[in-house]
């Protein structure tokens, strides 16, 4: 995704409308949640080690200069019939501080359903 897909504004634009800092933490932003479709590590985002860690299958928290970032990996299922298709929601949930964007929902999120298989096709680009 691009700036535009994003945030519905040219990046070129968006300096003009949100200044140069705002611009630089939701570009930083936009690195990280494309980092996490793409199955990679964020880029500019560390480990959040103040927030524990739930039991569900492997979500993750990660914190940087005007957001929060949260790798959702949890197990979830289709039903088929009487039984399940195992799999997992995965993909990026962006969590705005107040200094960059505020109101009702200061999030942005991409998650979608991977049985197993798939998403350890994602998975293994972590380890490229």
């Amino acid at each position: 995704m691009n700036f535009e897909d994003l945030f519905h504004i040219e990046a070129a634009k968006a300096k003009n409308l949100f200044g140069e800092e705002t611009l630089r933490r939701l570009q930083k932003s936009l690195d990280d949640f494309n980092a996490v479709i793409e199955g990679k590590y964020p880029i500019h985002a560390e480990v959040d080690k103040d927030v524990p860690l739930p039991t569900d299958g492997g979500t993750t928290f990660y914190k940087s200069d005007g957001y929060k970032l949260t790798i959702v990996m949890s197990l979830n299922g289709i039903m088929r019939g009487e039984e399940y298709v195992h799999g997992y929601i995965y993909g990026p949930i962006l969590s705005f501080e107040p200094g960059v964007m505020t109101g009702n929902f200061p999030n942005i999120q991409h998650l979608t359903f991977y049985t197993g298989e798939e998403l350890q096709k994602i998975l293994r680009r972590m380890s490229d």
